[in-house]
């Protein structure tokens, strides 16, 4: 139990982080810098693309992504 009350204290059980604008915890931040990766690395991976758009049906792109 004296373990959950250090980090709760600490503040590491906070998972969404709103209060400060300038942190690079802040949430937001957090949320579309992940969906620019995701699409960076799947969306401009030219061999990626390349490889879906020969597949001639949609099931066929969405089983090899």
């Amino acid at each position: 139990i004296e373990i959950f009350e250090r980090i709760g204290a600490a503040g590491y059980a906070r998972v969404f982080h709103f209060d400060d604008v300038n942190s690079t915890l802040f949430f937001p931040k957090q949320f579309l810098g992940g969906a620019f990766i995701a699409i960076a690395m799947t969306g401009l991976d030219q061999e990626i693309m390349q490889k879906n758009l020969t597949c001639k049906t949609l099931g066929d792109a969405q089983k090899n992504m």
